[in-house]
């Protein structure tokens, strides 16, 4: 995983190129949360993979930025940026959103 970080209530999701840096913003909030997206730059055609996870204990929104779409293995270390609960229900060792 590349990184990850709280996403706020009062500001837009945006996602930045890893390899330009410009940033896409989606003010309409209309990228899917609990699942792997990906997105193309419109800079350099750099496709940035993510997923915007919601914790079920507080209820914060975490951005994750990936490396890749295979993602599951990466994703059972995630935790949520506000409560560090793990996003995988370990005793059954699925996701706490799937």
């Amino acid at each position: 995983m590349e990184s990850s970080g709280l996403l706020l209530d009062s500001s837009p999701l945006s996602i930045q190129c890893r390899l330009c840096g410009l940033a896409e913003t989606d003010d309409y909030e209309s990228l899917e949360e609990n699942s792997i997206q990906s997105m193309r730059c419109a800079g350099c055609g750099t496709v940035t993979h993510f997923a915007v996870i919601e914790c079920q204990a507080c209820g914060a929104e975490t951005l994750f930025l990936l490396a890749s779409t295979e993602a599951p293995e990466v994703l059972r270390n995630a935790t949520c940026a506000a409560c560090e609960r793990h996003h995988v229900d370990e005793a059954v060792g699925t996701f706490s959103f799937a």
